[in-house]
């Protein structure tokens, strides 16, 4: 006598996790892995964050409003970096290009040449589309 299949040998193991609208998601064992290790982080960013809350305001214990704004801080901390590196470098390349136009622009005309005045301009399109870019991601 032979077993029978059980019905998901072949298929991916899922795990059901609830929704916001009363629905359920379907997970695999990895997502759920990857979900629990990503919310164990949270845990310990939200800990982090609410416990320098509480110490730079000399208090003995985190109260509900140092976790709340830990939590807001850590909302908006999410992904910007990238964005703020990116203005940040931008408005360096800006400057930079702004500077060669007016030093080429001040200068006589034999001294400035058609290379200095496109890198000028490479520069300053180039810092603020960046700047342009990291301020919309922001």
């Amino acid at each position: 006598m032979t077993d029978p299949k059980p019905a998901n040998v072949g298929e991916p193991a899922t795990t059901k996790v609830a929704a916001p609208a009363d629905e359920t998601i379907a997970f695999s064992e990895s997502a759920v892995d990857a979900f629990d290790a990503a919310a164990d982080q949270y845990v310990v960013d939200l800990t982090d964050v609410s416990a320098m809350l509480m110490r730079r305001q000399n208090m003995d214990a985190v109260s509900a409003a140092h976790v709340e704004t830990a939590a807001s801080l850590l909302a908006t901390r999410s992904g910007r970096r990238s964005a703020k590196a990116l203005s940040a470098f931008g408005g360096v390349l800006l400057g930079a290009g702004l500077g060669v136009f007016t030093s080429v622009m001040a200068s006589e005309a034999p001294r400035w040449t058609s290379f200095s005045v496109a890198i000028a301009l490479i520069f300053c399109t180039l810092g603020g589309v960046m700047m342009a870019v990291g301020l919309l991601r922001e």
